[in-house]
């Protein structure tokens, strides 16, 4: 859901990020670079594809659990970067970024630890799992993108966005009138 170019920790120049994803009829990519500020920052250039502003965030909050957060959809503006997350974070809050807890499973994160900090604004988070589509059954694109659509529907759930790769999925949610432990349950068994 989130992409990174040679600013951070990717291999990739934002111009070689948007021909890739055009070549594979992507419709946006969201470039979130670690603690940089976005390359675009609202200024929109003639691209072929929607690039939407973004910055990864990360650190402890004051229990020292460790974070990734993603700082979407907002042109971001000093003093963003403060030295303190937490106070990054209602910053970038307060300029209109939609918060997205990322790869909570990756960094080890319960969803207790993310829900403790709902006060913080996390408007959502990614999900992944790598047993939704185990290697000895690859379910077809189509199967899961109706199932998907279906449970959503059903839940009142916001999907933003979503991902298939060949044995994992990224869907981007917004909690609603349905946990999410509920939605994602339907959503991995059918």
């Amino acid at each position: 859901m989130h992409l990174h170019t040679v600013s951070s920790d990717g291999h990739l120049t934002l111009d070689e990020l948007v021909q890739k994803y055009w070549e594979e009829k992507f419709d946006f990519i969201s470039i979130t670079d670690h603690w940089c500020f976005p390359q675009l920052n609202g200024n929109r250039q003639t691209l072929p594809l929607l690039v939407i502003d973004g910055v990864e965030l990360d650190g402890y909050d004051n229990l020292r659990t460790h974070y990734h957060v993603l700082a979407i959809g907002a042109s971001l503006k000093p003093p963003l970067l403060t030295g303190n997350f937490l106070k990054t974070l209602r910053s970038a809050y307060s300029q209109g970024a939609i918060l997205i807890w990322a790869h909570p499973y990756w960094t080890g994160n319960s969803i207790r630890e993310g829900l403790r900090h709902k006060f913080h604004g996390f408007d959502c988070h990614e999900t992944q799992s790598p047993q939704v589509f185990p290697k000895t059954h690859i379910q077809p694109r189509d199967s899961f993108v109706e199932r998907l659509g279906r449970v959503v529907s059903k839940t009142g759930t916001g999907c933003f966005a979503w991902a298939r790769m060949p044995y994992h999925a990224h869907v981007l949610l917004h909690t609603g009138r349905t946990p999410i432990a509920v939605v994602m349950r339907r959503v991995l068994t059918g």
